[in-house]
């Protein structure tokens, strides 16, 4: 194989590995949503994981219920500290609908 022809293979490598470590580097974020007026739900989905996030601004502490769609579906209530930042993780084969109190 001629010089010039491994080098543009080993750049056409490079360029693709390169591409596929930028597509890691972040998850999607949906728009934060308030919940209950203290609450603010913050979806996010990477390429294998989606975590709900729920930032508690209530007095006190609030239990929340992530409702996806999928293989067992995810009904779990979970409860997050007053002032405290707390999420729930799932598959992206699961689909996220809501969030709510439970």
């Amino acid at each position: 194989m001629n010089a010039s022809r491994l080098l543009g293979r080993i750049a056409v490598s490079v360029t693709a590995a390169a591409g596929l470590v930028v597509g890691t580097a972040g998850a999607a974020v949906a728009a934060p949503v308030k919940l209950g007026g203290c609450a603010v739900v913050t979806p996010t989905k990477g390429w294998v994981t989606q975590t709900v996030w729920i930032d508690n601004y209530c007095s006190t502490d609030r239990s929340f219920r992530v409702i996806s769609v999928g293989p067992q579906l995810g009904f779990r209530c979970f409860t997050v500290a007053s002032g405290t930042r707390g999420g729930w993780r799932f598959p992206t084969s699961k689909k996220y609908l809501w969030t709510e109190f439970c």
